[in-house]
Parts: C-alpha cells; structure tokens; sequence
C-alpha cells in the first residue's frame, strides 16, 4: 500500500512467519527423531541434533535476510541478531514491518497489531525475568 509502485523483492511478513513455523516444526521433529535414537542407544544423536541446528541457522539467515530485503533495509541489520535486547527488537520488526518500512516509515494497521503483541509478550517476559531475579 505504501511501496508507490517500487519492487522490494524478498518476502513479505506472512510468508516469512510461515517459513519461520515450519522451520521450528521442522526443528522439533528433529529432537524427537534423535531423542527416540538416544534411548535406544543410538551414537550419532548428538551429530543428527547439531546437523539439525546447522540446518535451521542456515534457513534462517537466508529467510531474515529476504525480509530484511523487503522491508527495504540493508542485510548488514541483520548483525543485530547478535546483540540480545536489539535481537528482540529487530525479530519483532520483521514480524511486523511492511514492505518498504524502511523507506515511507509507516506502519500499517496489521503490522501495528503484531508490534504491540510481542512487544507487550517481550516486556512481560523480561520483567518476569528481572522479578524472578530479586525473589
């Protein structure tokens, strides 16, 4: 709706949530199969778990930096993931962001509605973390 008519290319937020359950999924398949292994003795479990998070750490660059490509930002932001409360923000802006954001910088009503939601669930989470602390 705001692009005006300019081709960002990557994927947009829906499809890039979908990739991302299906990666989770994929993932949780993965610890069952090789928990089920383990317990009947297998000795390549820890190998096929490590294989599995080669795997699901290759995917998600390349899906994070499709999106990032869509919303119009360079790929270098994707280095944020490497910095614990900016990893927050930067994964709850590529779930919400439209197309383009990063150049007309406006939200929509969706992107506003998701935004609000796992930043509210970040910040209930990292106070229940700070109490959790002092109790």
């Amino acid at each position: 709706a705001f692009n005006h008519g300019i081709e960002y290319g990557g994927i947009r937020r829906l499809n890039y949530f979908g990739r991302i359950l299906l990666l989770i999924v994929l993932l949780i398949v993965c610890a069952v199969f090789a928990g089920a292994l383990a317990s009947e003795g297998g000795g390549f479990t820890l190998i096929l778990v490590l294989i599995g998070f080669l795997v699901f750490f290759v995917f998600y660059i390349r899906f994070a930096l499709l999106r990032i490509r869509n919303m119009g930002a360079s790929g270098w932001w994707l280095l944020l993931m490497l910095v614990p409360i900016a990893s927050n923000a930067l994964a709850i802006a590529l779930l919400s962001c439209p197309e383009g954001f990063a150049h007309h910088k406006k939200m929509d009503t969706p992107g506003i509605v998701v935004a609000v939601i796992l930043g509210g669930l970040t910040l209930l989470s990292f106070i229940g973390n700070l109490a959790s602390v002092f109790v």
